[in-house]
């Protein structure tokens, strides 16, 4: 109650004061004895202007609207901390608000509002929830969801599936939900299928799964969706994906899904019948959502046969489009798609594609008819020009024929400086096919010289494009004064009218690893006209390699604020990367690494305490990371994961001012700490 006061009385004081009527006091000093009696009079007069100007304009005098408005820009948990219980006046105000409770940023508000009352439960609508640091323990254990009876969005990311159980089997109670986003989670707990399809008042779903989403409908009790409008989802097996069209429910207008293939999980072939079933509805037990307008899907190396079996469950589509890796040209025929079009999908408007051919199909480079045959009856669908690009240059060559502007999920997202062979089908500009491009790949091949003769007029602009990443194919070791590398920083200022927007800079290598990186002249040039690169990505031995070059490492320092290291081959040795820290230490903010190795275990026993004691003072994320060899994820053992925790608990009770913002969480393959 003192505090509650303090409080209070607090508020009552607070003015806002105007300074244009705000007469400074004039304090009469001893050399001025014949003017004191004067000075006192208007002092006084003074201060009674000055206290009438103030008691016009304290806080609480402001208008309700005036105070709504200010309130609206106030996250809840700073709002209820500042004004919830100061007067019933501002209670009124705060609860006639609609609020967005975000629970994935700093973990001291996080734990105040789990601590707290919750009061204005009923005014949120949109939740935001992260089980990233083990935070939906607390959350479960102190807040029931339930109570957010007027919630009406909610978005959940990197949850375990027990957290993701509990959680969704209370959401049903939630009338008016209409949206859920499930991110990173993994998807296939029977219990997550029989979860979601009690929410009955979805409109909205996307699922995001680390891996393929198994959806399990032996349960009798649930029923198709009767209001969702659009599904988004990433791995879904075609099988899967077939039986869950039975239960989206006949309303759904959009949905943007990816489809993983592999034949072990789905047929060689898609099951003519299994479609005839579908349309028909199966004797009335279920409708498929025939008034799907817009559909895009992703997948790579289906059949177009089976992909056309797929679409004729969706005539009334008005807007088609896909993305696909695949051996077979003939996603890349004008001719095909027409006959199919026309016989199939009488209502679209807007086709768009993106097709990267491989294997042998790729190995020479088709004619230019291939896209001149989109120019003959393709305009009714086609707005723009469909392009062909050819690169001979890359190992194995590529060949990519698309639309544009391109589809805007799972499509091109970078472009190539050099080797490409462009081709058009229409004499639209050339210059700006490429203009979404975020990440521009620089290719260095061996003869690279040659190409860059050949090549250098290329006039393309890259607006977009914040990422520069040099790629090497190169078996021959780099010269450090080659004359390639003033050519290629020549080449890049002539592609961007500022080089000041590049902040990211990424160096990789074919796999295996035996090729030669690029040399320390070519990333000091880049860094001289780059001068703005604050994240870096590369291997550890190249990272090694790089700081026997002074000038370079002074160049980094000064701008790199987060850097993703990937182990190849040479295990992290601890006066290597104290090196390391040393040189990042002012300014390192986020440290990712990736082991696409074993995972050196007795290196990291070194190597870790050096990284989490504060040697570099602003770091604020770090992450570790254990990849798939071939086809088995990697794991941390129960002994380095037991290890690993009583270390980062010794750090935080040695460390009294980080013990409440520190958060680590270990997983089987991943270790994150948040400082």
């Amino acid at each position: 109650m003192t505090f509650l006061s303090c409080r209070r009385n607090s508020m009552a004081l607070l003015k806002l004061y105007d300074l244009e009527s705000l007469v400074i006091h004039q304090i009469p000093t001893p050399t001025d004895q014949d003017t004191s009696i004067s000075n006192v009079k208007k002092n006084k007069q003074n201060e009674w202007k000055t206290d009438t100007s103030l008691s016009k304009t304290r806080f609480e005098d402001l208008p309700n609207e005036l105070l709504l408005f200010i309130f609206q820009f106030l996250p809840i948990i700073r709002l209820q901390r500042a004004f919830y219980n100061l007067n019933s006046r501002l209670n009124t105000i705060c609860y006639s608000q609609e609020f967005k409770l975000d629970l994935t940023s700093l973990k001291p508000e996080f734990d105040y509002y789990c601590s707290s009352t919750q009061p204005f439960v009923s005014q949120i609508y949109s939740l935001k929830l992260s089980d990233e640091y083990d935070r939906l323990q607390l959350f479960n254990r102190n807040i029931d969801i339930s109570r957010f009876d007027h919630l009406r969005a909610i978005t959940i990311r990197k949850v375990s599936t027990e957290n993701l159980d509990q959680i969704l089997s209370k959401l049903h109670l939630l009338t008016e939900l209409s949206y859920l986003n499930i991110y990173d989670a993994l998807i296939q707990s029977p219990h997550i299928t029989t979860a979601l399809f009690s929410i009955r008042s979805l409109k909205c779903l996307i699922l995001y799964s680390c891996d393929p989403i198994v959806l399990n409908f032996t349960d009798n009790t649930i029923c198709p969706w009767t209001k969702l409008e659009y599904l988004e989802s990433n791995h879904f097996y075609m099988t899967n994906f077939l039986e869950l069209i039975k239960y989206v429910g006949p309303n759904v207008k959009r949905m943007k899904i990816h489809i993983d293939y592999k034949r072990r999980e789905d047929p060689a072939s898609i099951d003519e019948q299994i479609i005839n079933n579908l349309l028909s509805g199966d004797g009335g037990r279920f409708e498929i959502p025939i008034s799907l307008n817009r559909l895009f899907m992703s997948f790579n190396y289906l059949s177009l046969t089976d992909y056309h079996l797929v679409l004729k469950l969706f005539p009334n589509l008005r807007h088609l489009a896909f993305s696909t890796s695949t051996f077979d040209m003939n996603f890349a025929s004008a001719t095909i798609w027409y006959e199919f079009i026309t016989n199939n999908l009488l209502e679209l408007e807007k086709f768009q594609f993106y097709t990267q051919v491989t294997g042998d199909a790729a190995q020479r480079c088709p004619a230019p008819g291939l896209v001149e045959l989109f120019n003959e009856n393709h305009d009714k669908w086609i707005k723009g020009p469909v392009i062909m690009n050819y690169n001979h240059a890359l190992k194995p060559p590529t060949l990519e024929v698309y639309t544009y502007p391109l589809p805007t999920y799972n499509g091109k997202y970078y472009a190539e400086l050099y080797g490409n062979e462009t081709y058009i089908s229409t004499k639209r500009n050339i210059m700006d096919i490429d203009d979404n491009a975020k990440v521009l790949r620089i290719t260095l091949n061996d003869n690279n010289n040659e190409q860059l003769t050949l090549l250098n007029q290329n006039k393309m602009n890259y607006p977009k494009v914040t990422t520069i990443r040099l790629h090497s194919q190169m078996t021959e070791m780099a010269r450090e004064n080659d004359s390639i590398n003033s050519l290629i920083c020549t080449d890049l200022a002539m592609h961007f009218a500022d080089l000041s927007k590049i902040s990211g800079l990424d160096i990789t290598v074919n796999q295996p690893t035996n090729f030669n990186f690029p040399s320390r002249t070519l990333v000091r040039r880049l860094l001289c006209i780059m001068p703005k690169i604050s994240r870096l990505s590369l291997p550890y031995n190249y990272l090694l390699d790089l700081f026997k070059s002074p000038l370079v490492i002074h160049m980094l320092k000064q701008t790199v604020n987060c850097v993703w290291i990937t182990f190849n081959s040479d295990p992290p040795l601890l006066q290597h990367i104290n090196v390391v820290f040393d040189a990042f230490s002012t300014k390192l903010r986020y440290l990712y690494m990736i082991v696409d190795t074993a995972f050196p275990v007795d290196n990291f026993y070194a190597v870790l305490p050096s990284i989490l004691d504060g040697k570099c003072t602003k770091l604020s994320l770090f992450s570790l990371r254990l990849s798939k060899l071939q086809s088995t994820p990697q794991t941390f053992s129960t002994e380095f994961k037991l290890w690993l925790k009583i270390c980062l608990t010794i750090m935080i009770k040695n460390d009294q001012k980080r013990s409440s913002t520190i958060e680590f969480n270990i997983k089987d393959s991943e270790f994150t700490a948040a400082f």
